[in-house]
């Protein structure tokens, strides 16, 4: 050892010495230990003074049970006063801590300013190992349960765990994904006979290993698809079943190419396109024509002709592969030529789509004229069409909106229109209703009567790349306890109340378009005005939820990326009855 090193052991021996567990230190510990507490944001109300209590009850008997500041690397008021709030969190059984789990950087994190307050440089290790020895049995034992769990399932716990591999069996396939049981041989035992994962059964087999190292069995929830072993890292990154994969690759049949058409279509222009007999002609290709072209070559190896219905647009040739896995398409589409006689009649075939009346694009915002084709040179001279934002009007009295003409064919319109009746609502309210076989409609909360007190939203948002996502929320009571009947603005898509098997069920639904999970968006446009709009429309959103608990009113959300375009009813029908399921326990089938 060096000179330098007996220096440095020599002035650390001396710092620890100088520390003393005495009047003093105990007066600046509880000090420090309500700072640290009224800078957490949980879910207690009024319980501040609770934790406290017990940090400093745990701290005496730490001392009690022999603590010394030369057992402790750090033993500044400072860092124990977080220390000893994170062991009375863990005694409370609060894991949570802003969406994120309980733990020393977290409590830390969340001090700002006040660090310098008490006295703390950095977010190092602070012995709660060692410290977890003075502390009593029970919550020794939860701590090394706890730590076991955050340190090796990417903070999941179980109960965390079971509720991912379902959202992630769903947003997959629609279905519930499940955790099985390692102890049977999935390859030759019956659906009836899997066994689900139990909490022991998980924590046995990821203690002391990394998500790389653990192995789950795991259920996509289709018949014929048996269980696999999913690494539990795979798992946490979203892969899911091989076999489900599989049956997604593409094999080029005659039926499958009609539907890629029709599909990619609808996608680039909101008009299903179409794949041809021939060149000439507006016949779809018969199984004859398809048969002998792909006599010698495979269908993914031959060029079809397709076209995009749409006026004055040649056939063009391409292979399957390009249309399906490129996105590619009509080349005058692709190329935004839209001309000044498409796009008057756009706006009367779109405006006929929606609302029965014959939209019209305008020449101005405040001018009531057909767009003239002098404007249409003016704004197109030096851009493509497709990227000129127009003003439009769906001739029901409503103002005038901006959009561009790819928009527009890809199904937008008037947003007033969509919000009275979209056509999204009525999909999905078509779907409900063929669940539960009772009538869902629109209803406005404060016509039902519902309880309701003054609440605060704490919105939480992240950004990635350009956008701005709704990732969760928490919500503050002013006054608990203290109601009065709702009787705002806010309304449900869908709502119904009936009975099942002798309980009165109320089932709310919403359709959430994208603009309920980022900005910007069409909706809310980019500017500053419109995200402080952004932010009241989503504080709203929770503000519902909580209304609906209050009320025990049972609310199942359709996330717009379930089915894009809701044009699958098998997909929406199967996502409406697992979260029924899911929510209530109620078995509908």
């Amino acid at each position: 050892m060096t000179d330098g090193d007996n220096t440095h052991e020599s002035t650390q021996n001396k710092s620890r010495r100088t520390i003393k567990f005495d009047n003093a230190y105990h007066e600046k510990f509880g000090g420090y230990t309500g700072i640290v507490i009224n800078h957490l944001s949980i879910k207690i109300v009024n319980n501040n003074k609770k934790i406290n209590k017990k940090a400093l009850s745990l701290f005496n008997s730490a001392l009690g049970n022999g603590l010394k500041p030369s057992d402790l690397d750090v033993s500044s008021a400072g860092v124990l006063s977080i220390v000893f709030i994170y062991f009375s969190l863990l005694f409370y059984d609060y894991t949570r801590i802003k969406d994120k789990a309980l733990s020393y950087g977290t409590i830390y994190r969340s001090l700002g300013q006040d660090l310098q307050t008490i006295g703390v440089s950095n977010c190092k290790s602070r012995n709660l190992g060692i410290i977890s020895k003075f502390l009593p049995e029970n919550l020794r034992a939860k701590y090394k349960m706890y730590y076991s769990k955050k340190l090796y399932t990417g903070r999941l716990s179980f109960e965390e765990f079971i509720n991912f591999i379902k959202e992630l069996g769903l947003k997959k396939t629609s279905i519930e994904g499940k955790a099985l049981s390692p102890n049977l041989n999935y390859d030759k035992q019956k659906i009836n006979d899997y066994q689900e994962l139990t909490s022991q059964e998980y924590y046995d087999l990821i203690v002391n290993k990394k998500g790389t190292e653990v192995r789950i069995p795991v259920w996509c929830g289709r018949c014929k698809h048996t269980p696999w072993e999913g690494i539990l890292s795979n798992l946490l990154q979203g892969k899911w079943c091989r076999k489900c994969v599989d049956e997604k690759k593409i094999t080029f049949s005659l039926e499958r190419l009609k539907e890629i058409a029709r599909t990619r279509g609808r996608e680039e222009t909101g008009v299903e396109g179409i794949i041809l007999d021939s060149q000439y002609g507006n016949k779809e290709l018969t199984q004859g024509t398809y048969d002998r072209l792909t006599y010698k070559k495979s269908p993914g190896k031959t060029h079809f002709w397709w076209n995009c219905r749409i006026k004055g647009h040649p056939p063009w040739k391409a292979l399957p592969s390009h249309i399906f896995r490129d996105k590619t398409w009509c080349p005058i589409c692709k190329m935004g030529l839209y001309t000044h006689s498409e796009l008057i009649k756009l706006a009367k075939i779109r405006g006929r789509e929606e609302t029965g009346v014959e939209g019209k694009i305008l020449d101005s915002k405040n001018c009531d004229k057909e767009l003239t084709l002098e404007t249409y040179n003016r704004l197109t001279v030096d851009k493509k069409t497709s990227e000129v934002s127009f003003w439009w009007s769906c001739e029901n009295g409503h103002p005038p909106f901006k959009n561009s003409p790819p928009n527009i064919r890809r199904g937008q319109w008037c947003t007033i229109c969509s919000h009275a009746e979209g056509k999204f609502e009525k999909i999905v309210r078509d779907q409900f209703e063929k669940v539960f076989r009772v009538y869902f409609p629109e209803e406005y909360l404060r016509d039902l009567n519902l309880k309701y007190t003054e609440m605060n939203i704490d919105l939480d948002l992240s950004k990635e790349k350009e956008k701005i996502k709704f990732v969760g929320y928490k919500v503050n009571f002013c006054n608990p306890g203290r109601f009065r009947i709702y009787d705002g603005k806010m309304r449900f898509d869908g709502y119904a109340e009936f009975a099942i098997n002798g309980k009165l069920i109320k089932i709310a639904f919403e359709y959430n378009g994208i603009q309920h999970y980022e900005f910007p968006n069409f909706w809310f446009g980019d500017s500053t005005d419109g995200f402080q709009s952004w932010l009241k429309y989503i504080e709203r959103d929770q503000i519902k939820k909580e209304i609906c608990k209050l009320n025990n009113i049972y609310l199942i959300e359709i996330p717009y990326y379930i089915d894009r375009a809701l044009e699958h009813p098998e997909k929406i029908r199967s996502y409406i009855i697992n979260q029924f399921e899911l929510i209530t326990g109620i078995k509908l089938y």
